[in-house]
């Protein structure tokens, strides 16, 4: 093989290698892993069967979900409650109700003023709760 055919082979190798390097990095989700109750615990805007919900996070593992902030704050409206918990970085919630345990991934990122969370299904056997929870959160209080 002459030598400008191995250079130019090595070249390539070396570009395709930073390539690959270069998509699997970008290809991680933007924001810091959640793995804590603290990091949640607030109102977040989310979304219930299609439309606008908010999310309330408590520092004891509970969690109460309604259409209207004002629906969160009274016991009178609220479309569901259930738990949430942390098992290392991997999120479970489960509705009081009781359906089957939902467990995601959590990334939380800044964006000027806003704190947005985004969640990433590791199993979930309930595809309407995995629709809604995976458009992601903004948090509206504190």
């Amino acid at each position: 093989m002459k030598r400008k055919e191995i250079f130019s082979k090595g070249i390539l190798i070396i570009s395709i290698l930073t390539f690959i390097f270069t998509a699997s990095v970008f290809a991680q989700p933007a924001g810091k892993v959640v793995k804590k109750i603290d990091d949640l615990v607030g109102i977040w805007e989310s979304q219930f069967q299609g439309g606008k919900a908010y999310m309330q996070y408590n520092a004891d593992g509970t969690l109460r979900l309604a259409t209207t902030i004002e629906d969160l704050k009274s016991d009178v409206r609220v479309a569901y409650t259930g738990k949430f918990w942390f098992d290392g970085d991997v999120y479970g919630m489960t509705e009081t109700a009781g359906s089957d345990t939902g467990t995601y991934k959590v990334r939380m990122q800044k964006e000027g003023k806003t704190t947005k969370l985004s969640f990433t299904p590791v199993d979930e056997p309930n595809s309407n709760r995995e629709a809604d929870i995976t458009t992601g959160m903004t948090r509206v209080e504190p």
